[in-house]
């Protein structure tokens, strides 16, 4: 693997957190949990909502990445790319070839014109409105499972 595709592994990685509960834990021991808000992809300095250190809560937290010894996610992401195409592939009877999965961005994409993330559907159309009842469907599992 080249440095360059790794380096795109970790950012998609890094985007896929954003929005959720993790936990960073600094080098000096204090551990903060919080939402990710945002990072530099450039320095890694991290942004955090409602943050807490186990003393203090803090609506806006930027933490220095010199300061940080790691960084784990708190919950797993609901949407699975991979598991969800092949519902679709399954219930709609296409072609696999009609469904790519791009599970570094975590989303799928059907027909090079519909496009499915743990956002929701974006497209329009009669399949795109079966794709919705599918992904409403899957997702409300997915909670009810979690």
């Amino acid at each position: 693997m080249s440095v360059v595709s790794a380096t795109r592994r970790m950012m998609s990685e890094l985007n896929s957190l954003l929005d959720k509960k993790v936990i960073i834990k600094l080098k000096d021991g204090t551990t903060v949990k919080g939402e990710l808000f945002g990072f530099d992809d450039k320095t890694f300095n991290i942004m955090l909502k409602n943050a807490n250190d186990g003393h203090n809560d803090y609506p806006l937290m930027i933490i220095m990445s010199d300061y940080i010894a790691y960084i784990s996610a708190a919950e797993t992401p609901l949407f699975n790319p991979d598991e969800f195409a092949q519902i679709v592939i399954g219930k709609l009877n296409l072609r696999e070839a009609d469904v790519k999965v791009y599970p570094e961005a975590g989303i799928v994409v059907v027909l090079n014109s519909i496009k499915i993330s743990e956002k929701g559907v974006e497209g329009s159309g009669p399949l795109a409105h079966k794709i919705y009842g599918l992904f409403t469907e899957y997702m409300e599992s997915k909670k009810k499972s979690s």
